[in-house]
């Protein structure tokens, strides 16, 4: 296989994971909104993060991945916050 070939299979790879992510993080988003036991899931989801966070920092894992888990626990982590839709008037 020449570079080029990788290259392109590299680019659709990551377009691939980028698309699933599109619609992972608001489906998420969507589960926190709508739980009815939201400390709880809030719980949960901080001791799963802080696990996959160990096991990176365990491993040869590049500090940009580290980076962005950090921010998509952000994303998800401030959901929690939000009024539950289906509590409002």
């Amino acid at each position: 296989m020449d570079q080029k070939a990788i290259n392109l299979n590299v680019q659709q790879r990551l377009r691939a994971l980028e698309a699933q992510m599109q619609v992972l993080v608001p489906f998420c988003i969507a589960l926190i909104e709508t739980h009815q036991d939201r400390d709880r899931l809030r719980q949960r989801f901080a001791f799963h993060a802080e696990t996959l966070k160990a096991r990176a920092l365990n491993s040869a894992i590049a500090d940009d991945f580290l980076t962005e888990l950090d921010r998509l626990r952000q994303v998800l982590d401030a959901t929690f916050d939000l009024p539950n839709p289906s509590t409002r008037s």
